[in-house]
């Protein structure tokens, strides 16, 4: 698996990134890379080997930035090597990539078309390279990724870059998990919550088909139809293992278990799965914490089971009487 960060922050992100990346050193890789945009202009370093590699280039030809994108890649088109490690960039775009793009033979053959020649024999590189040539016909860089999108046949999840636009990331997700993290005046992009914890406790799960457009004040996102979506997803979709888990469906299931009388299941950081399920019960009598994940496993698939039980005397509400989830979730992950 390869892991994917973005940052539009306040601060220098390049160490960030980097920083970021280490949190998904757990789904392996075999070179990283980043890029940031620094006075309008477009920059990268990469490097094989482990992220300590990528922090010796970056020590050498440091990389200035407030706006960025990284990732950690596993080589699937294109053997290991510098040429071949993402972020890919192509003339104005920068672009990092987890999945697979199926069509990128034939979508190279249009970009050919156009002027443009491959340097690396990556699927990814098609990407930047499309969108550059959509670009070249006079697409703003949010059309031209748009256009781009739609035309990636596969699984994807994206994060774009371009040169000039120091407040502007374009995201995507298509068979392959992206989360958006929400910070004050800052926003972020990444493969999974581990990877955004330090940074924010906000994040909004894409769903299948969704396009984010992010900029410091907030993001937009529409599905696949190009319809607006309600962005108060936030913190409702937990992703575990690669599979996205409803926390109000576990919440259901819990709560038609006599000994709940309460109940808030959130998503906690795990090392191996991204994210791992956290129940937060208010207990009605005795009851026991196998007891209700047995009661959730045998009702739901395995992998939306809860991990972990915390039992509780009352859960925080907010004004209007909710419970506060955003409080919830610093308490799980506290105690877990």
């Amino acid at each position: 698996m390869c892991g994917i960060v973005g940052i539009l922050g306040t601060h220098e992100v390049a160490p960030q990134l980097v920083e970021a990346l280490r949190r998904l050193e757990y789904r392996g890789y075999d070179s990283a890379g980043i890029a940031t945009v620094h006075d309008g202009h477009l920059d990268r370093r990469r490097a094989m080997g482990k992220l300590v590699n990528l922090s010796d280039a970056l020590v050498h030809h440091p990389l200035a930035g407030k706006s960025g994108i990284g990732h950690t890649r596993w080589a699937t088109h294109g053997e290991p090597s510098t040429d071949n490690a993402h972020p890919h960039k192509s003339g104005p775009v920068a672009v990092v990539h987890n999945g697979i793009i199926e069509n990128y033979k034939e979508l190279r053959a249009e970009v050919k078309s156009s002027g443009l020649e491959p340097a690396t024999e990556t699927d990814t590189e098609t990407i930047a390279l499309l969108t550059h040539s959509l670009m070249q016909k006079g697409l703003s860089p949010v059309d031209a990724a748009m256009t781009c999108i739609d035309k990636l046949e596969g699984a994807f999840a994206l994060a774009f870059l371009f040169d000039g636009e120091e407040d502007l990331m374009v995201a995507a997700r298509k068979g392959s998990p992206l989360a958006i993290g929400h910070g004050e005046g800052e926003m972020f992009v990444g493969s999974d919550a581990i990877a955004l914890a330090p940074l924010t406790p906000r994040i909004t799960y894409l769903e299948e088909g969704d396009r984010a457009v992010l900029t410091r004040e907030g993001v937009t996102i529409r599905d696949e139809a190009g319809r607006l979506v309600v962005t108060d997803r936030l913190k409702d979709v937990i992703i575990t293992g690669g599979e996205n888990v409803s926390s109000r469906e576990v919440e259901d299931v819990l709560s038609r278990h006599g000994g709940v009388e309460q109940v808030a299941v959130v998503g906690v950081p795990d090392p191996y799965w991204g994210e791992s399920i956290c129940a937060v019960v208010v207990p009605r009598g005795s009851v026991h914490a196998d007891e209700l994940i047995t009661h959730v496993r045998t009702r739901l698939a395995a992998f939306k089971r809860p991990r972990h039980v915390l039992f509780v005397a009352e859960l925080p509400l907010t004004s209007n009487g909710k419970v506060a989830k955003d409080a919830v979730r610093r308490y799980a992950r506290a105690a877990v």
